[in-house]
């Protein structure tokens, strides 16, 4: 008997998440889409909450490849990085 109370509480919380998962793959792309250089002090924390927001895409299933996070920083990046976007937009 306990273990089948605790397999019924193991299914209601995998329940839960896949309820969950769409509405946080949703969030998390928007907040992906919109971040940008600009909210940061510093370009490593710039990229390293690009990469944060990829990996918890990931975690629900939302995978992100590595040409698109490199895109999407390029994207996000302001206008003293032109240059570099053109070089490696180029290469």
């Amino acid at each position: 008997m306990a273990d089948d109370s605790a397999e019924n509480a193991w299914q209601h919380v995998v329940d839960l998440f896949q309820d969950n998962k769409n509405y946080r793959a949703v969030y998390l792309e928007t907040q992906f889409t919109n971040t940008s250089l600009a909210d940061f002090s510093m370009a490593s924390a710039y990229c390293n909450r690009l990469k944060s927001l990829a990996d918890q895409l990931s975690n629900v299933g939302a995978l992100v490849s590595d040409q698109h996070l490199v895109l999407r920083l390029l994207v996000g990046l302001i206008e003293a990085y032109t240059g570099f976007v053109t070089v490696m937009q180029q290469g």
